[in-house]
């Protein structure tokens, strides 16, 4: 056996080892500890191996790693570009740790969707960590994803470059549903609206309207806490065509709409709908976006009593009030109504069931059992339901809540238990008895607020506690547990943001298993942390109207005055509108949840007569995302309006002056600026002008004219 380090632990049994060598030949190895006894010398071996590891896949430790402390940010001006197109990148690096040389050189590649890299370049210098990468394809490149990608203190960054025969979007669409902020299934009639970029109308054109519905957890009004979707009921999203016709001679059409869906809805819904218009030459503009749906005149809504302190289960033979509501589609009460209540006992689903909380399967008796069900008055959009479920039942129930007019039902799933600290829940419900269940008293923390972290213990047992960023362990100590309850306190500081994770082992004396819990037992809770002094600002001021071949000016400043470097973005709105791009947000990417990358190992499962809690390593499984991205078009070649700028300096206090030169376009552009600092501050700022004169041409013409073939071009006043 070759020691790789030793060390004496403190008065609290801590001790902290750096092992001189961890080759990846010695996957695992043996910790020995070893302290004097009265009765002679006792040892206790303790294998660190990735077996051996606490599983963790059943908390929300997901997320960045960030061990190293170097991010890395690259964006583009647009979504898309195409074959023989300048790509303006910028590589962000923010180096939180400051372990990188002022001057230390980025690799950058860029690979085809082939997978042959066609440009490489080292870069050592930089504009307030922003690299400048310009770059493009050749006008026979082929279309597809290509992948930037940069090296930098040994790690790598990518981005997919989109590279399409593309054409930019030339309308602008509207879609009028009425002054409501919603869609109701009732709704008769809709109106669609298509006009060039410029302003003037588009009349005459071909446009259809299509949409999509799909559930969503938007409740109607705002009442924190009560459900109003129904487990019971699946949806199915499917494509509806509502519009297939011509604008009249304002670019406007009024057509009428069948919304309401053939099956019964779990909930509200959104609606997402494709609008299209298309140019007499068959190119054709669109646009998409989602409304909140409402199937239903009226909606039931159910909250739970909060649940013991600890756990948050409800208890058995005790009354518990749940609250109901009944309102209408603007979240206003109904004055009154009747709701029937139904409350079913599910059973356990295996480990490989467990998944979102869909409970279309137990509408079959073979997955639940009907308990009880009642009629309850509403008044005043009010009503209450005396649950009370009597010992020995316990385990996981369902409540549904249907109202008997308008036919919406709502539901949510709990947990039952009998009185005191049994944890049965958290024994039996599909994850391992050794979970602890940890929780902080706020979604989100600034900078100086007091965090408090509660976990369910006794006080016969003891704590453990390790406060952990990206692997580093900002804080560890042994506290005592408390009956009930235990809480823990610790201040947010600067350097805990984006996120902390709290890890918690409790351990309960040998001799008080007998409660049917594991002598051990564990948890991981992130804490979300903001730092207001990472946010910056920026402010562009440009004219109200931009007129083809001419130049203009614009400013750049930050609203607090400070310091930052940055660059801009002018580019066709037409062009932004086909992959609906948004101004690139490093403050998101930098500041995006961290992942937790601390491995805990302990002996307890090895403890003579002690329980540990079945299935001591998890399996999680996982799954993959996709999506149909459609078809693309050919069409003719079209000059891309980008112009970019950057990246400058801006001092403290200070207003930059850019000139910009608008070429021979009409339509509108967007100013995008992106704007960082080497301390981690990040922020960005954008403003829409539209590009016209008095006189304007807008003409399109076929790619390929035949022999004998005659072209009209129709000119409009």
């Amino acid at each position: 056996m070759r020691e790789l380090a030793s060390g004496v632990a403190d008065r609290d049994g801590l001790v902290q080892l750096k092992p001189s060598d961890l080759s990846s030949s010695e996957p695992t190895f043996l910790v020995v500890a070893a302290a004097k006894a009265t009765t002679g010398r006792e040892r206790g071996y303790l294998k660190l191996a990735p077996s051996q590891q606490l599983a963790v896949s059943h908390f929300d430790v997901g997320g960045e790693k960030a061990e190293t402390g170097v991010k890395g940010f690259i964006y583009g001006e647009r979504g898309v570009w195409r074959p023989g197109d300048d790509i303006h990148l910028v590589f962000m690096l923010y180096d939180r740790l400051k372990t990188l040389p002022a001057d230390h050189p980025i690799t950058f590649e860029f690979e085809n969707p082939l997978g042959q890299v066609v440009r490489q370049a080292t870069y050592t210098q930089s504009v307030g960590g922003f690299y400048y990468i310009k770059t493009g394809t050749e006008a026979t490149s082929p279309t597809g994803t290509w992948t930037a990608r940069i090296q930098v203190g040994g790690k790598t960054f990518a981005k997919s470059v989109k590279v399409e025969t593309i054409m930019p979007n030339r309308l602008k669409l509207a879609l009028d549903y009425g002054d409501k902020p919603y869609i109701a299934a009732d709704l008769s009639r809709m109106g669609i609206t298509a006009a060039w970029l410029h302003g003037a109308p588009a009349p005459g054109l071909k446009a259809d309207v299509s949409m999509v519905l799909s559930a969503s957890a938007k409740a109607p009004g705002n009442f924190p806490g009560y459900s109003f979707l129904d487990p019971m009921r699946t949806l199915q999203p499917e494509r509806q065509v509502l519009f297939d016709g011509f604008l009249d001679d304002s670019g406007k059409a009024d057509f009428a709409v069948y919304l309401s869906p053939d099956y019964e809805s779990p909930g509200p819904l959104a609606a997402s709908f494709l609008t299209r218009a298309f140019e007499r030459s068959g190119l054709f503009s669109s646009e998409q976006f989602s409304v909140d749906f409402h199937p239903y005149e009226r909606y039931v809504g159910v909250k739970l009593p909060a649940g013991d302190a600890s756990r948050g289960m409800l208890l058995t033979d005790t009354d518990h009030a749940v609250e109901l509501i009944l309102v209408d589609r603007d979240g206003k009460a109904v004055s009154d109504g009747q709701v029937q209540v139904a409350v079913y006992k599910l059973q356990w689903r295996w480990w490989w069931e467990k998944g979102e909380e869909s409970l279309a399967e137990h509408a079959s008796d073979v997955y639940k059992r009907l308990l009880a069900k009642e009629t309850v008055n509403v008044r005043n959009g009010r009503g209450t339901y005396k649950l009370n479920i009597k010992y020995p039942e316990w385990g996981r129930y369902l409540i549904r809540v249907e109202d008997t007019r308008g036919g919406h039902a709502a539901g949510t799933v709990f947990y039952m238990d009998w009185p005191g600290w049994a944890g049965r829940g958290r024994a039996e419900g599909g994850g391992s008895a050794a979970m602890l269940s940890l929780s902080a008293d706020k979604d989100v923390y600034s900078v100086g607020d007091a965090v408090r972290v509660s976990f369910p213990s006794n006080k016969e047992g003891h704590a453990f506690v390790t406060t952990e960023r990206a692997g580093r362990i900002i804080d560890r100590r042994w506290i005592d547990a408390k009956d009930g309850t235990t809480v823990y306190d610790f201040k947010a500081t600067a350097d805990m943001a984006p996120n902390v994770y709290v890890h918690v082992s409790f351990v309960q004396p040998h001799l008080q298993t007998a409660n049917d819990l594991p002598i051990r037992l564990y948890g991981v809770v992130p804490v979300t942390i903001e730092n207001p002094a990472t946010r910056l600002d920026p402010v562009i001021k440009a004219p109200a109207a931009l007129e083809p071949n001419t130049a203009s000016t614009f400013t750049v400043s930050e609203k607090s005055g400070k310091a930052m470097t940055y660059t801009v973005a002018v580019v066709d709105e037409g062009l932004l509108g086909i992959t609906r791009y948004s101004t690139p947000n490093p403050w998101n990417e930098f500041y995006k949840k961290e992942a937790s990358i601390l491995s805990s190992f302990d002996m307890f499962k090895d403890v003579a007569g002690a329980y540990t809690g079945k299935l001591q390593t998890l399996l999680a499984i996982g799954g993959s995302e996709f999506g149909d991205g459609g078809g693309t078009r050919k069409v003719s070649r079209f000059p891309p309006v980008v112009k970019f700028l950057g990246p400058f300096e801006l001092r403290r206090g200070e207003t930059k002056t850019h000139e910009l030169a608008m070429g021979p376009y009409v339509g509108a552009v967007r100013f995008m600026v992106v704007a960082g600092t080497p301390d981690g501050a990040y922020g960005r700022a954008e403003l829409e002008t539209p590009v016209r004169s008095e006189l304007m041409a807008f003409v399109t013409a076929p790619r390929v004219l035949g022999p004998g073939e005659k072209l009209t071009v129709p000119v409009s006043a």
